[in-house]
C-alpha cells in the first residue's frame, strides 16, 4: 500500500530561558500554536490532514510521547 506524503510547511516554536517570559506556557502548548501556524499558512483543508509529526526534546515532565 503506497501513500502520498506532502510536507505543506514547518514553524518552530520560540527558544526562551529558565523562568523567561515563555515559563508559564507548557511545551505542548507551544507545540499546538506551532501547529496551528502551519495549518493557517499552508492551503491545507484541516479536515484532510491525517497525521502530524513533531519533534519535542525531552522537556521536563513530558516523558517520551507528549
Amino acid at each position: 500500500m503506497s501513500k502520498n506524503i506532502f510536507i505543506v510547511a514547518s514553524a518552530r516554536t520560540p527558544i526562551g530561558s529558565y523562568g523567561g517570559t515563555l515559563a508559564t506556557i507548557s511545551a505542548t502548548d507551544l507545540g499546538a500554536i506551532a501547529i496551528k501556524n502551519v495549518v493557517e499558512k499552508s492551503s491545507v483543508i484541516p479536515e484532510e490532514i491525517e497525521s502530524v509529526v513533531m519533534g519535542n526534546v525531552l522537556s521536563a515532565n513530558l516523558g517520551q510521547a507528549p
